[in-house]
């Protein structure tokens, strides 16, 4: 929809979440390119800060893993009920409720953290 820096933006964030290990350290590269928006060009910064060895993320960006991880996320969107309708789409659980979304978008930590019972209270 926004060319292909976000294209290429999509991949990374998709490789990242398949290849870096934790969640901790995900969630904290992720908000960090988020904040940073500068996307890719943000991400060694943002991986160092987050203890993430980039090396793989980056192998998966330009080859054509990356490419099928892009596809599959937008099959699964295909599936979603009700259908996608804006940017960000917030599901909990797979499941999507307005209230979730607008509560998320003002707090997503606290979203995440009141679905999650298996994350420590002093991570949230």
């Amino acid at each position: 929809m926004h060319g292909l820096g976000e294209c290429v933006g999509n991949i990374m964030m998709m490789c990242a979440k398949h290849n870096i290990p934790t969640v901790e350290q995900y969630m904290g590269y992720s908000n960090c390119i988020m904040e940073k928006f500068r996307g890719a060009a943000e991400s060694n910064a943002c991986a160092a800060m987050y203890n993430v060895d980039y090396t793989p993320v980056s192998a998966c960006v330009t080859s054509l893993a990356g490419q099928e991880l892009l596809v599959q996320t937008g099959l699964k969107q295909q599936t979603l009920s009700p259908a996608l309708a804006s940017a960000p789409w917030i599901l909990i659980d797979n499941v999507f409720t307005e209230e979730q979304m607008m509560a998320a978008r003002a707090d997503l930590r606290a979203v995440v953290c009141a679905a999650n019972e298996a994350v420590p209270r002093n991570k949230c």
